[in-house]
């Protein structure tokens, strides 16, 4: 409704706009015309909404880092055994490290750890690749959320207190006994699991359901809180080991 405010939250996320066209469109017409356009201009180009764009099969930048045969294979079960080294990213870890020693003392660390490098390694492309420009962890020093992963604009998974440690794992089916949705716009449903279950339920079967939303997500759009990521915590999950192959 107002093009100027709403223009000024994309250059927010979104500084490499350059050129922006409007149409005149009556006020009443507004939520039935926006789909039509975004369908219109996909046919031509990869588009960011999330909430009328489809999976596009156009070129996006996330083919620049997992070719479309890669993502393919990631969601067929196999897995990507290409050498994934960490990069360094200096300014965030500056960044986060108030939070990350704060993270350090906290009494779910372990647990945080070792269910943040099971989703990763079963349910992230490329992690290594792929962090920051595509998915993000931010460490939430209050309960009840420990860490959120973020894919695209999307939380896809944390660790969460409620009575017991519960990972919330987003996927596009109903995986646990426990679950709420369908949520957002991609119509996922958050799946809750105790976490010292999630290494034998994020199995074959769910992982490639994470897999599925995560891929999505990633081709539409680079994550929305990749400035509070915090690299600390990625790599204290994963300690020195460079070997981020999924076992599935």
């Amino acid at each position: 409704v107002n093009a100027r405010s709403r223009l000024k939250q994309h250059w927010k996320n979104y500084r490499d706009i350059v050129y922006v066209a409007f149409k005149p469109v009556l006020l009443n017409r507004l939520d039935e015309e926006e789909p039509r356009m975004i369908a219109a201009i996909e046919a031509r180009f990869p588009v960011l909404n999330i909430s009328f764009a489809k999976s596009s099969a156009s070129f996006v930048p996330f083919d620049r880092v997992v070719a479309p045969d890669q993502a393919r294979r990631f969601l067929d079960g196999h897995c990507l055994d290409a050498a994934n080294d960490w990069r360094d990213w200096p300014l965030l870890h500056r960044k986060q490290a108030r939070r990350f020693e704060n993270f350090e003392r906290d009494e779910l660390r372990s647990y945080a750890l070792d269910s943040l490098r099971c989703y990763i390694e079963r349910c992230v492309p490329y992690p290594a690749a792929t962090e920051v420009k595509f998915w993000s962890v931010t460490i939430l020093n209050e309960t009840p959320h420990v860490f959120r992963v973020n894919a695209g604009q999307q939380e896809v998974f944390s660790l969460w207190i409620e009575d017991e440690v519960y990972a919330r794992v987003l996927a596009y089916e109903k995986l646990s006994g426990k679950f709420f949705g369908p949520l957002y716009a991609t119509k996922s449903f958050d799946n809750w699991v105790p976490v010292l279950e999630l290494d034998r339920w994020l199995n074959k079967e769910a992982a490639l359901s994470c897999r599925k939303l995560v891929i999505w997500l990633m081709r539409h759009t680079t994550p929305l809180n990749s400035k509070s990521h915090c690299p600390q915590l990625v790599r204290a999950a994963f300690g020195a080991s460079t070997n981020l192959t999924s076992p599935y």
